[in-house]
This record gives structure tokens, C-alpha cells and sequence, in this order.
């Protein structure tokens, strides 16, 4: 009767044992599984149809099991909870195998459908968008944006004219202006234009556009409105030069329209050059004078006869011309020179520029002078 009351109750506790030990490995089982969470996710505050926005996220594993390599998918929904009337954007952020408690942050280009409706929306980033990845919880793997982002069906469209911008060839001395009208040829309003240049080849800064940048940069653009860019080409060394000027509506070059204008150039030497090239007088007070002499060298192979030299230019009353008889009376040999002075007498302190003027037999050739003027004190 004993030995049998114990064998039952040595089966029964075997029975709990193996029932616990099962439970135990069930739930460790459980335990060794991947969940990928979104922790945060970012893009801009508005958007067109069609176009590409810029999003950042951060994805985390939860879990205590490496999650196998996965794709991180983007939307756009009325609310902050993902549903299937949500609005799809396409492009997936690819994410490599990740451990345990391992994070991983990176950007995505994605692109806005052309039929999507224009409102407010709120951006969503899904860890695990394919569903490839096994995790012990399905339910948390997507984070909104904290702002929201405001899309327009509709785009603004930006049309330069021209749509490159060519120089041409230039001597070394003027300094050369053209315009780069951009028009909204859309039917929305543009947000505030950016204006950024690309540097190519040769100086860069023998290419820019003076500041405020014609009234474009900052700028927002009503359909049909335009502004200009003022491009100012003054080399100071032969060669090609190169640079792209890029217009873009918002404050990302990957979230708004953009347009590319390439501007291009070229430096040569006159035949009969004046030096020294963009001379700069020293600092001289109102009504104080400096003088500085000028050398024309005759590099075109024959006789070259100068008619005249003259200063021209905003400030030129403050340059006078000193001994250049000698240079328009006689002509210059081949290979030969010929020197005359300008004196610099300010009018009024600031800087102060002019341009010296020679023609001849061959040509025209230039030189910008400047010099900067204290108030005396």
C-alpha cells in the first residue's frame, strides 16, 4: 500500500518536473528572438508629389537574438498609427544584420507618389518593412515623426533662361556680367529659393554672383513671378573656368525642385597686356594720394600703336593719368614696353575702383584698379 502511494507520488512529481522543465525551454525559446524598433524618425516639413524627401531613423533591437539583415519602409498617414489607407512612399532603407541591443541610424531617399493628395500627414518608419525578420513583438516596430509634413499635389517649377550660361572667351583686366533669370513656371508657389554654387575648374572666385544674389536667394516665388542672378566673370589668370549654379525651392536640395545652370568660361591674354593686373592701392586717406606705374607689353608679334589710354569706370575722377604721352605717341616694338603712372587721390572714404583703358592698332585691353579710402582721422 506504501510502496504504492509512493510510486504514485514520485510519478506525479516527475510529471511537474518535466511539465516545468518544457515551460522553461518554451519560454527561453520565446526569449531568443529579434525586435527591431524604430526609435525615431525624421523628414521634412514639406513635400511635393512625385518628388523625393529626405528621411532619417534610427532602428534598435529589443530582442536577445541578432536580427537577420532587413529593410526599414516609409509612409505617410493622416494619423500616427500605420494603416493600409496610408500612403506607401517608395524606397526602403536597407539594414544589416543587427545584435542585440545593437542600434543602426542612417538616411533614405524616397519618393512621394504622383497621385498623392495634398495635406498634412504625418511621416511613419516601419523596422522589418518586408516582414523577413522573426521578433517576439510584431507590434512596435513603427515611430512617427514629431512634426508633421505638409505635401502638395502640385509643384513649383523652376525654368532658367538660359539654361547655361556661357562667357565665351575673355581677356584677362574686364570684369564681364550676364543675368540668370529663374522663373516659376508652375502653378504653386515656390518655397524660399536657396542659391548654391558648385566650384569646377579654375578659380572659383573669378566666377560669382554679387550679393544679395539678385533678389533670388531667400526668395519665394509666385507662379509666373521672377528673379535674376547677376553673374560676374573676372579672371585673374588664363584658362577655363567652370562653375554650376543650383537653384533649389526649400531648404534641402532632395525635398524641393531644383534646377542646375552650368556656367563656363575662358581667360586669355591680350596682345598687348597691362600690369601689374587688379593693382590695389594701399589704404589713403580722403584727399591723400598714392601713385603706382603701369607697364603695356607688346606681345603680338608687330608694331603696336596705342591711341589712346584713358581711366573709366564708377570712381574714375579719383584715378588720374600720369605721363601716358610717351606710350599713345610712340609705338611699341615687338617684345618691347611702354610705363605710365596713375595717381589715386580719394573723393570720399570706402573703396573706390576704376578700369584703365588702352586702345590701339591692337585692340583693346583693360586693367580694374582699386584702391580702399579712410575718412582721414
Amino acid at each position: 500500500m506504501r510502496a504504492g502511494l509512493l510510486a504514485t507520488m514520485v510519478g506525479a512529481l516527475l510529471a511537474l518536473l518535466l511539465l516545468a522543465g518544457g515551460a522553461e525551454a518554451k519560454g527561453g525559446h520565446q526569449k531568443k528572438l529579434a525586435d527591431l524598433n524604430v526609435r525615431f524618425a525624421d523628414g521634412p516639413q514639406a513635400a511635393f508629389a512625385g518628388h523625393q524627401i529626405k528621411v532619417t531613423d534610427s532602428v534598435r533591437n529589443l530582442g536577445n537574438k541578432k536580427a537577420r539583415k532587413s529593410k526599414v519602409s516609409y509612409l505617410l498617414s493622416k494619423d500616427d498609427k500605420p494603416s493600409g489607407k496610408d500612403i506607401q512612399l517608395k524606397g526602403r532603407r536597407a539594414i544589416g544584420k543587427l545584435d542585440a541591443g545593437a542600434r543602426d541610424k542612417g538616411n533614405a531617399m524616397v519618393r512621394v507618389p504622383e497621385d498623392a493628395e495634398s495635406g498634412n500627414y504625418k511621416l511613419i518608419a516601419c523596422a522589418d518593412g518586408g516582414e523577413k525578420v522573426k521578433e517576439s513583438d510584431e507590434s512596435n516596430n513603427c515611430q512617427s515623426d514629431d512634426g508633421k509634413l505638409k505635401l502638395e499635389a502640385s509643384a513649383p517649377v523652376l525654368t532658367p533662361d538660359p539654361t547655361e550660361l556661357d562667357f565665351g572667351s575673355v581677356d584677362l583686366g574686364p570684369t564681364t556680367t550676364e543675368q540668370i533669370t529663374i522663373t516659376n513656371t508652375g502653378s504653386v508657389a515656390t518655397q524660399s529659393l536657396q542659391v548654391v554654387f558648385q566650384s569646377g575648374g579654375g578659380d572659383s572666385l573669378s566666377m560669382y554672383a554679387p550679393p544679395p544674389l539678385g533678389g533670388c536667394d531667400g526668395a519665394v516665388l509666385q507662379p509666373d513671378e521672377s528673379c535674376e542672378i547677376p553673374m560676374t566673370f573676372q579672371p585673374t589668370e588664363t584658362g577655363s573656368f567652370d562653375i554650376n549654379v543650383f537653384v533649389q525651392s526649400g531648404d534641402s536640395i532632395d525635398n524641393g525642385p531644383v534646377v542646375n545652370v552650368p556656367v563656363t568660361g575662358t581667360a586669355t591674354e591680350p596682345p598687348v597686356p597691362i600690369t601689374p593686373l587688379f593693382y590695389e592701392y594701399p589704404e589713403t586717406a580722403v584727399g591723400s594720394s598714392n601713385s603706382n606705374d603701369f607697364t603695356l607689353t607688346n606681345n603680338s608679334g608687330a608694331t603696336a600703336d596705342v591711341g589712346t589710354i584713358a581711366i573709366t569706370g564708377p570712381n574714375a575722377a579719383d584715378f588720374e593719368l600720369i605721363e601716358a604721352e610717351p606710350c599713345a605717341s610712340l609705338p611699341i616694338q615687338p617684345g618691347g614696353t611702354c610705363e605710365f603712372g596713375v595717381k589715386f587721390t580719394p573723393s570720399a572714404s570706402g573703396l573706390r575702383t576704376a578700369t584703365i583703358v588702352a586702345e590701339g592698332n591692337f585692340g583693346t585691353s583693360y586693367d580694374t584698379i582699386s584702391g580702399f579710402a579712410g575718412d582721414g582721422g
